[in-house]
């Protein structure tokens, strides 16, 4: 007979499920399950149930402007190479190219890094596998969690989007009140992520 599920198992097989979901279909990178956040009144934080980080507009616009820079810098830099392993060329003109394909590289290399680390933006998701429909107490937590990290201070996340996702649905007034407040809901019909609406 197969082991039943522990409520713990069940949680966390949601929050992986919705975390490749958010890979596949929300355009985010990578993703954390049951990651903590700092809060204003609560020196220990809480537990987040998936974060979600991909590259922003701006990151995305530099991150090509720079790989356009690299691959345009390579070649400035093996044309200089092969030129002067062996040809008539001027040496000042060639190793201007040389010099040129270098710092172009050089420049690229570090604006993806920069990309990398300052222009990402991320995603707060709060899961739940639950018998029933979730609720609006249930929304109203989530609500005050993401007040109190805004009223922390900290840096380390920029949220833009946050995801409530509930395996049985939603009661109608939890559905609204999430949505007032910006948060998508979702929930888990027949291994499929469907997102609620509040109006048809």
């Amino acid at each position: 007979m197969a082991k039943k599920q522990t409520t713990h198992e069940k949680g966390l097989e949601l929050e992986q499920q919705f975390s490749e979901f958010m890979k596949e279909e929300l355009g985010y990178n990578h993703t954390r399950v049951r990651a903590k956040v700092p809060q204003k009144h609560n020196h220990t934080g809480v537990e987040v149930d998936v974060i979600g980080k991909r590259t922003d507009e701006r990151g995305k616009r530099l991150e090509n402007l720079s790989i356009g820079s690299l691959i345009l810098g390579g070649i400035l830099f093996f044309l200089g190479l092969y030129l002067w392993m062996g040809s008539d060329f001027d040496d000042t003109w060639l190793m201007s190219l040389l010099l040129i394909g270098i710092m172009l590289v050089c420049f690229s290399m570090f604006y993806i890094l920069l990309s990398t680390k300052f222009n990402q933006e991320n995603a707060w998701v709060e899961c739940k596998n639950l018998k029933g429909k979730a609720n609006i107490t249930q929304v109203g937590k989530m609500i005050i969690e993401i007040e109190e990290y805004k009223l922390s201070n900290n840096k380390e996340y920029k949220f833009v989007d946050y995801f409530f996702v509930s395996t049985n649905g939603f009661v109608e007034n939890a559905i609204k009140k999430a949505m007032d407040k910006g948060i998508s809901c979702y929930s888990l019909s027949n291994g499929k992520f469907i997102k609620e609406k509040y109006w048809n």
